[in-house]
């Protein structure tokens, strides 16, 4: 059995991460169709690089949501989730799908944090740390 996908999932521009529904079909020489169970796939953010600039905090990856889906960036600092951020910053001009996500950070104290993203529900594997200043 074969199993095709269309497009490329990594440029972000026909899914985002977060728990999805996969079916696989055959269709067999006698016109029927044959089909798996309903599996749930967990399509997971990718964080290559978190950086803090002139009181934003900036984050490149894959898969780091638009819009429409339910995402949040956490400082996670000693053991505790110190600040929690779910609005973003517009980037101009715009970046490619999902690629890029700009946190603007104030009342933080200044310091190392560890950046946790979760987008629909799927946390991002790696949690780089970020220098506050």
């Amino acid at each position: 059995m074969k199993c095709q996908l269309n497009g490329n999932i990594r440029d972000g521009s026909a899914i985002s991460a977060g728990s999805h529904p996969v079916r696989v079909e055959e269709r067999l020489t006698n016109g029927k169709v044959r089909s798996s169970n309903l599996l749930v796939a967990s399509l997971l953010p990718v964080v290559t690089n978190a950086a803090f600039s002139f009181g934003n905090l900036n984050l490149e990856g894959f898969l780091l949501g638009i819009a429409s889906d339910d995402v949040f960036v956490a400082l996670y600092q000693n053991g505790k989730t110190v600040r929690v951020f779910d609005e973003f910053v517009e980037i101009a001009p715009l970046p490619l799908a999902q690629t890029q996500l700009r946190v603007q950070v104030t009342d933080t104290s200044p310091g190392i944090y560890r950046v946790i993203l979760r987008v629909n529900g799927q946390q991002a594997q790696n949690s780089p740390e970020v220098t506050i200043t």
